[in-house]
């Protein structure tokens, strides 16, 4: 027992305190005074503590570390720092072994020397700050807590110590724990970090100025926090929780509180599930950041708490996570993959500034035989496609509508160039499909288009070639829509150009031979698109059948053209007008098709301005070649 004793000028050397206790002794001092000592003026291993009464930081005066200095090492029992009178400095790393607690008290100050101390926890940290009386680890040049522990009157900077570790044994209980100016070094993102296996339970904490995240966490984890919110979180390099790249089995985000940012990509395995909470945040770190989810992704996001997804420069939601003023663009973070073997559930979800900016990727992507479900969910401001799928799939979609994707490259589903070698349905109304290369739909398989889709090909290259069936059934009230990708009036604005839609922004539909198909109540208008050989029918049979009612052909390049003598196609009860260059085409000489009961744009029919078929007629209707059967 120390009681009113005041040293000075001690400390003969770099590794001597003033007063140093070791392991299993007991110090008490009451009232004492350590003034101008070499280096410290108490120290100790970590597995110790003083028992400090009636003093303050202006007891410690003078000496390089004016506080508790605290060796470099292992806590391997049951250890309590709970003294406030003044910091603790621990002077390199320190280590809490797997079955052993450390314990820091209420109010007590700790202030690493310098910017390598880190703290590694494999068993257990208990913080028990109380709300006047936060437990506080900060810079040893933070003087506004502690006094002047350095001595000096150099600012913080970020990074003047390093970070906490869980790794996967540690346990964590964090009541009132204030982080300040730490992340610096190779060992972590952030000042707290866990590993997979730790547990970590924050409350009432505040995390301040880190030369890197705010927190960090293995994917498959995730903290617990309580009584947390993004006010809490700032001045750091990411006001967040940072999210390592990696792997993932059953997994669930939900806090709200601040966002997470992933630092890279992050892959789902098949068999593990990925669960997003509602109303968490998510702010990929950059463009290059990809969700890959080959095993199961449910996003429940509900009323009142969407989930949103969205650039980590994007302030209105999760706060200001960069730590700048920069504002979102399209493209700043990647975009979400279901591989083959991946389903996905996105319940209330938004997702925001996706895209990765130079390749103009769908934000949301889905490969041949994966099974995505969207309800009631917002795209917007992404760089390429709202949503993509392979031409042998579909996505679900409910409680959507054009409204709900807006503002993207392409705010449609991008249906990717390639074969339909199985039966395929194409389903979904709420917004278009936007086909960017050639279909092929091979021999023996079906592929229908459900009634009142709409149908927007990228331009005019893109075609539909069937070697199958195509069926494409509408109804009266829902009439199927294959047209331009600028014509606004159906589907909604499906990219931003002021280019009005015209004849030829899209390709046709060929039936080669073999072929078979069934249109109704569809829609054709501003196909036919140029090739090397000329310009396109929006449908173009060539050696098939195929039976075309109640649709309308209107405003393309030719609305049908027909060659080979196998060619037999049907039109009828059709509205064909203004194609520029004929409604109906027949390039095969003494071969007649049908073309019986249609609208021309006149009363009077067609106009067959030759004879060389015998038939003529004058009118001011669509353009009809010889060899169309056009009247009984």
């Amino acid at each position: 027992m120390l009681d009113h004793v005041e040293m000075r000028y001690g400390g003969k050397n770099a590794k001597d305190a003033i007063l140093r206790q070791e392991v299993g002794a007991d110090v008490s001092i009451n009232a004492g005074r350590f003034v101008n000592g070499r280096i410290c003026p108490l120290s100790m291993p970590p597995q110790s503590d003083f028992t400090l009464s009636n003093m303050s930081p202006a007891s410690f005066a003078g000496n390089e570390f004016n506080g508790i200095c605290v060796d470099s090492g292992g806590v391997s029992a049951h250890t309590t720092w709970d003294e406030t009178e003044a910091p603790y400095v621990p002077q390199s790393d320190i280590t809490v072994a797997f079955g052993a607690t450390l314990t820091w008290g209420p109010g007590i100050v700790v202030k690493p020397s310098d910017s390598e101390t880190d703290f590694f926890i494999d068993g257990i940290l208990n913080v028990n700050g109380v709300a006047g009386q936060p437990v506080t680890l900060t810079s040893i040049r933070d003087d506004t807590i502690g006094g002047a522990t350095d001595n000096t009157t150099n600012p913080p900077a970020r990074g003047d110590w390093g970070c906490i570790l869980f790794r996967s044994t540690g346990t964590g209980e964090l009541n009132h724990l204030e982080l300040r100016y730490g992340g610096q070094g190779w060992v972590a993102l952030g000042m707290l970090e866990q590993d997979v296996g730790a547990s970590v339970t924050i409350n009432g904490g505040a995390f301040k100025y880190s030369s890197s995240c705010a927190l960090a966490t293995h994917p498959q984890n995730d903290f617990t926090m309580i009584n947390q919110a993004s006010t809490s979180v700032i001045g750091n390099e990411t006001n967040g929780v940072c999210v390592r790249s990696g792997g993932i089995s059953n997994t669930i985000w939900d806090e709200t509180e601040i966002p997470y940012v992933p630092q890279s990509d992050i892959t789902v395995a098949f068999g593990a599930t990925l669960t997003w909470g509602p109303g968490i945040v998510v702010k990929p770190s950059d463009s290059e950041t990809d969700f890959f989810i080959d095993g199961i992704l449910n996003v429940n996001g509900v009323a009142g708490q969407p989930v949103t997804l969205t650039s980590i420069r994007d302030d209105t939601t999760g706060g200001a996570t960069d730590n700048t003023t920069n504002p979102p663009a399209r493209g700043d973070w990647g975009r979400i993959l279901v591989r083959s073997t991946g389903s996905a559930t996105f319940n209330m979800v938004e997702l925001r500034y996706g895209g990765r900016s130079w390749f103009n990727i769908p934000v949301l992507e889905q490969d041949l035989g994966a099974q995505v479900n969207i309800a009631a969910s917002t795209f917007r401001y992404n760089s390429g496609c709202a949503l993509a799928i392979h031409p042998q799939m579909d996505v679900t979609l409910t409680n959507m509508s054009a409204a709900n994707v807006i503002g993207n490259g392409t705010n449609g589903i991008c249906v990717r160039g390639g074969a339909i070698a199985a039966n395929t349905t194409w389903k979904e109304t709420e917004v278009p499909y936007v086909p960017q290369d050639d279909i092929t739909v091979n021999i023996g398989v079906m592929l229908t288009w459900g009634p009142g889709v709409v149908i927007k090909p990228k331009d005019f290259s893109v075609e539909f070639l069937i070697d199958g069936i195509l069926s494409a059934n509408g109804t009266q009230s829902q009439p199927i829509y294959v047209t331009s990708i600028y014509d606004s009036t159906v589907g909604g604005v499906t990219i931003s150009s002021t280019t009005p839609p015209a004849p030829g922004q899209w390709g046709r539909i060929l039936f080669r031979s073999g072929s078979s198909g069934t249109l109704s109540h569809i829609v054709l208008r501003y196909g036919g698109g140029d090739s090397f050989f000329g310009s396109y029918g929006a449908i173009h049979v060539d050696n098939a059948s195929p039976v075309l009612r109640y649709c309308m052909l209107a405003n393309n390049r030719y609305g049908l053209r027909s060659s080979g003598t196998a060619a037999n196609p049907v039109i009828e009860y059709c509205n064909i007008v203004g194609n520029t260059t004929a409604g109906i085409q027949n390039d095969t000489p003494n071969h007649w098709i049908s073309a019986l009961n249609n609208w021309w744009g006149n009363v009077n029919g067609p106009n067959d301005a030759s004879n060389a078929d015998g038939f003529v007629n004058n009118s001011s209707g669509d353009k009809v070649s010889n060899f169309v059967k056009y009247q009984p």
